[in-house]
């Protein structure tokens, strides 16, 4: 090299791969917070979106209705799945409803009226009674019981489950939401949705 020649020197390089490695350190975690939040936004307006239709599905029929798990298959973090029309309870004889084309999270609804065509499982369509429908929210969240928010006692009402028919009546309905965000199998980022509520019920959203 001439006189003029002009090089980084090693103390120059360590300093940029010192900055760069900050500069990730930082960015990352925060685009991996915009994702999740992004994808806590979908849930949110999936579940204000679904409510109306159970109430417009029960000026008709008298009824609300169950429908099973939407998609199939709860999406990978940062993953889309496809919306399916034809899974029981979200059709056009039946909620004719969906949050998006493609959505992150998977939607359920127990309620105490099956959906056409449905099992008499209330995990998948069926018809609910308050005690199978509190079991299944509580599973809906996690495979491990210590990752689940809501145990046995949830908030929503004074004796402390979601279903509560000494208040709520014969007829009653909770709208779930469940992601994997965070690249492992628990704990779930879910949500939920109840008959006679306006706020929404969320658990592990920052996990």
């Amino acid at each position: 090299m001439g006189p003029s020649s002009k090089a980084f020197t090693l103390i120059e390089l360590m300093i940029a791969v010192a900055i760069i490695g900050v500069l990730a350190a930082v960015a990352i975690p925060a685009y991996q917070a915009y994702l999740r939040r992004s994808a806590i936004s979908e849930a949110q307006s999936g579940l204000a979106q679904i409510k109306p239709a159970m109430e417009a599905y029960y000026a008709l029929t008298r009824d609300y209705i169950s429908a099973a798990p939407n998609p199939a298959g709860a999406a990978a973090p940062t993953n889309r799945a496809a919306w399916d029309p034809a899974i029981v309870g979200w059709g056009p004889n039946a909620l004719n409803t969906r949050p998006d084309r493609f959505v992150r999270f998977q939607y359920q609804v127990w309620a105490t009226t099956a959906a056409p065509s449905a099992t008499g499982d209330c995990g998948a369509g069926g018809l609910c009674d308050a005690t199978a429908a509190n079991s299944r929210i509580e599973a809906f969240q996690a495979t491990a019981s210590g990752d689940r928010c809501f145990s046995g006692a949830v908030a929503a009402s004074a004796s402390g489950v979601f279903v509560e028919t000494s208040f709520q009546g014969t007829d009653w309905f909770v709208i779930g939401a469940r992601a994997n965000l965070n690249s492992s199998s628990d704990p779930w980022s879910s949500l939920f949705l109840p008959v006679d509520e306006t706020r929404i019920f969320e658990c592990n959203l920052g996990d």
